[in-house]
């Protein structure tokens, strides 16, 4: 299975995200044609970001993410409103995501020189915080590879 190079030009067409946002019943489908131009913006492969979204609260659906409108589960954020000393809470999915964006693209991860879904998620979802960085990783890089391939599949 390959390993996403995050930092990239977009893997999945603007259609699909709109659709995989639907599918899982997110409540950001609304915004999902916003949420895909926050990633082109920070050079974030949207099929990347989706995937950490999925897998952290499937598309906002559940857990934490429900009430933070957190797209990440972030732990602090510049764009955050309010922090319950766990997770940051944000106004909504669009100042989530920048932070997301931000964090990825910034010196913890890209300047550290983590640019693969595999390199990031040890950091990202550590093992000592109860993940498991390779089954995370897979699972995003999975539903990247799906996604891209859907992508390259559709007609023009």
């Amino acid at each position: 299975m390959a390993d996403f190079t995050v930092k990239s030009a977009p893997r999945i067409s603007r259609q699909l995200f709109h659709q995989a946002l639907l599918n899982r019943s997110s409540p950001a489908t609304l915004l999902a044609d916003e949420l895909f131009t926050v990633c082109e913006a920070w050079k974030i492969d949207p099929a990347c970001a989706l995937g950490f979204f999925v897998r952290e609260s499937h598309a906002g659906t559940k857990g934490y993410a429900v009430r933070t409108l957190n797209w990440g589960n972030l732990r602090m954020g510049p764009g955050e409103y309010k922090n319950d000393g766990k997770f940051a809470w944000y106004a909504s999915w669009v100042v989530s995501l920048n932070d997301f964006c931000r964090l990825l693209s910034g010196r913890l991860y890209d300047g550290a020189g983590l640019k693969t879904v595999g390199q990031i998620t040890p950091r990202y979802a550590p093992a000592a915080d109860n993940n498991n960085p390779p089954a995370y990783a897979a699972f995003v890089n999975q539903l990247v590879e799906v996604w891209e391939k859907m992508t390259n599949e559709r007609p023009s």
